[in-house]
């Protein structure tokens, strides 16, 4: 890792309706790979309908205007290839096939049709699905982290429920997709065996004709309020207690994106052993059985995660631990070795992710949609050769709060059942 270089070097172009589509040629064997996505918000559901986006993407695999169930399957079955449709939607086949893959998703997206038969039973399927979400200890802890961290009018906070899902129609579906799926709304992805040149002539003949009426909806999102305390508790029969602690952080595009990437890798990374957090909380003291952090961020904003799971007399020095380290990042500077190891952990991930098609269809499929320049992944080393600790500390004064942490438990009862620790 410490000499090798990412090859990807994709080309972008964009229709005339607005449709985005970048391309990386891979030419070591005949086949093709294609992935979608539909930029959307929570914003876009109607009230009463929370839940619409997921159950069109549901559906929209049963069948297209031109294309019902039993023909999509026989023509992907006959060539060997496999297609998914909705919001996210993708194709893999062989490269002679790539028109008849694009022509298919096309269609899918364009016009979907959502029968009735299967509208019914995946409606039902769904609405089951999400009574046993809402029950989940997870997904409790999730939505308790948000309505925490989020502004208290964000639409992401609109949850949908076996109620709003069972009200939606087939009429519902075919309004909101003719309002929402929409061409300058859509990003495309292409990895295999074609050139550029062939590439656009065949999405175009395929997307070309997607129109939609009105001006481009707004996906942008709310900003976050500046960090600040929160607190829950979800009470389960579990014998440890599971936390989530979280704070605003950096968007995908700030500046400070790349260093505050290497700061949380530091801070707990995946659950390195590597990481400070397991270093100190499980490492040197046997205080949690797990811990990790995660930058999450979108165009538009991103927080800082920080997951661990100890016994009911841990809860407390492991949060201590926590905010010690955290302004341990603050006050002092990573010695060279640890950003060193840090930087060879996620210019490695990258550098494997690229070793399969599907790997870099998500990496170049992330440039595309964050307006990123084709080079990204071929110039992170050297972006990240210029990172020194005295960034690194700078990032962490700038944007950690120890003493303003949403703090969510989950587990048996405790100190932390009442009061954030």
């Amino acid at each position: 890792p410490s000499t090798a270089r990412s090859k990807l070097s994709p080309q972008r172009f964009t229709l005339p309706n607005g449709l985005t589509v970048i391309v990386q040629e891979k030419h070591d064997r005949h086949t093709i790979y294609v992935r979608g996505e539909i930029a959307s918000s929570p914003a876009f559901a109607p009230p009463g309908q929370e839940g619409i986006g997921r159950l069109a993407s549901m559906v929209a695999p049963f069948g297209s205007e031109h294309y019902d169930f039993t023909q999509l399957r026989k023509i992907t079955d006959d060539i060997g290839a496999s297609i998914d449709l909705g919001q996210t939607f993708s194709a893999q086949g062989y490269a002679r096939d790539f028109p008849t893959l694009l022509g298919l998703l096309a269609d899918g997206e364009e016009h979907p049709a959502f029968p009735e038969h299967w509208l019914a039973l995946q409606r039902g399927q769904l609405a089951n699905t999400v009574q046993m979400e809402n029950n989940i200890s997870g997904n409790m802890v999730t939505r308790a982290y948000l309505q925490n961290l989020l502004p208290s009018d964000d639409p992401s906070l609109r949850f949908p429920s076996p109620l709003t899902i069972a009200a939606i129609s087939r009429t519902d579906l075919l309004v909101y997709t003719q309002s929402y799926w929409r061409p300058d709304l859509t990003t495309i992805a292409i990895v295999g065996d074609v050139t550029l040149s062939r590439a656009r002539s065949a999405v175009e003949a395929a997307f070309g004709s997607w129109r939609r009426a009105g001006p481009k909806p707004s996906i942008t999102l709310p900003a976050l309020p500046p960090a600040h305390t929160g607190h829950d508790f979800v009470g389960t029969d579990a014998n440890q207690v599971f936390i989530e602690l979280g704070q605003p952080a950096v968007s995908r595009t700030n500046p400070d994106y790349d260093a505050f990437t290497l700061l949380s890798e530091m801070i707990g990374g995946a659950g390195y052993f590597e990481s400070r957090l397991w270093q100190e909380l499980r490492q040197k003291r046997g205080l949690v059985y797990s811990v990790s952090s995660e930058l999450r961020s979108d165009k538009d904003r991103g927080d800082l995660e920080i997951d661990l799971n100890a016994s009911p007399a841990n809860v407390a020095p492991s949060i201590a631990l926590v905010r010690e380290q955290l302004n341990r990042l603050r006050n002092e500077p990573v010695s060279a070795i640890e950003l060193a190891s840090a930087k060879l952990r996620l210019i490695s991930s990258a550098l494997l992710a690229e070793a399969s098609a599907r790997g870099q269809l998500a990496e170049i499929l992330e440039l595309a949609q964050n307006g990123l320049p084709s080079d990204y992944f071929a110039t992170l080393q050297s972006r990240f050769a210029n990172i020194t600790p005295a960034d690194i500390q700078r990032v962490a004064r700038q944007y950690l709060r120890p003493d303003d942490l949403i703090q969510i438990y989950a587990g048996p009862s405790g100190p932390w059942s009442d009061h954030a620790i």
